[in-house]
C-alpha cells in the first residue's frame, strides 16, 4: 500500500496521481547506455579485429567499471521514481519522496495560494513542464518535468473550487449559534436589592457587630477593684 493510501482520511479519496515525463529520465538512461559503449568497443576490437584479450585486458576492466557506474546511476534514479508519489485528493495535495527516509510536503487545497506553470519550447513539444506551488505553512513546492502539467493544474483548480464550495455549503447549512442568555434582557437575572436596616444606617451588617473588648491589664483590674470597694462603702453609709 502506498503512502498516500495509508494517510487517507475517512471520506478522503484520490482524484489524480501525477507523474514525471519521460524526459525526466533522459540523462540517466543516456549515461547508462554510455557506460556500455567502451565494452562494446573493446569487444569489437577483440572479435572483429582479431586482437587478443591480453592486449585489451586493461580496456575491459575500465569498460566494466563504466558499466557499473551507468547501472548505478540508472538504479538510483529508478528507485527515486518508484518511491515518489504526487497525488491530488479532495482535501489536499501530497508530494512524497524517499524510500527509507521520507520527505513529504502536503498542503490543504484551501491553503494553496498560487499554482504557477513554466514550460519551455521543448516542454511544449514533448508535453512536460515545471509546476511551482506556494501555500500557507509549506512555502514553495517545485515539481520538475511533470507530464501533462496543464491537466494536472486544471484538476487541482477544480478540486480547490469543489472544496471551497463544500465548505461554504456546510457553513450555510449549520444553524446560527444560540444567543447567550445574559445578552437577552428578558432572560437576564438582576440581583435583588438589599433593603437598608431600620434607622437609616447604611453600614453593612459586618460593621454593626460590636468591636472586640481590649484586655484591661493589671492596672485596669486594680482600678476596677478599688471602684467596687468604694461603691460598697458608700452603700454601707447610706444604710
Amino acid at each position: 500500500m502506498s503512502y498516500v493510501e495509508q494517510t487517507l482520511a475517512g471520506d478522503e479519496e484520490i482524484i489524480m496521481r501525477a507523474r514525471f515525463n519521460w524526459t525526466y529520465s533522459f540523462w540517466h538512461v543516456f549515461f547508462f547506455i554510455l557506460g556500455f559503449a567502451p565494452l562494446v568497443l573493446f569487444a569489437w576490437g577483440q572479435f572483429g579485429l582479431g586482437r587478443s584479450f591480453e592486449d585489451l585486458a586493461l580496456g575491459y576492466y575500465v569498460s566494466l567499471f563504466a558499466v557499473f557506474l551507468g547501472c548505478l546511476i540508472l538504479l538510483l534514479h529508478m528507485i527515486h521514481l518508484w518511491t515518489t508519489e504526487i497525488a491530488i485528493t479532495n482535501y489536499r495535495f501530497i508530494f512524497k519522496t524517499g524510500l527509507i527516509a521520507r520527505d513529504t510536503k502536503e498542503v490543504s487545497l484551501g491553503n494553496i495560494e498560487e499554482i504557477n506553470l513554466q514550460q519551455s519550447i521543448w516542454g511544449r513539444i514533448f508535453g512536460y513542464g515545471k509546476m511551482i506551488l506556494r501555500g500557507t505553512g509549506v512555502g514553495v513546492i517545485e515539481l520538475p518535468n511533470i507530464d501533462n502539467p496543464i491537466n494536472v493544474r486544471k484538476t487541482m483548480e477544480n478540486a480547490r473550487a469543489n472544496r471551497n464550495k463544500t465548505v461554504s455549503t456546510q457553513m450555510a447549512a449549520d444553524p446560527e449559534p444560540t444567543q447567550n442568555a445574559a445578552a437577552d434582557p428578558a432572560q437576564r437575572i438582576e440581583p435583588a436589592p438589599v433593603a437598608p436596616p431600620a434607622g437609616g444606617n447604611q453600614a453593612a451588617p459586618q460593621q454593626a457587630q460590636a468591636a472586640p473588648q481590649k484586655d484591661p491589664g493589671i492596672f485596669g483590674v486594680l482600678k476596677a477593684s478599688a471602684a467596687k470597694d468604694k461603691a460598697r462603702k458608700e452603700a454601707k453609709r447610706n444604710r
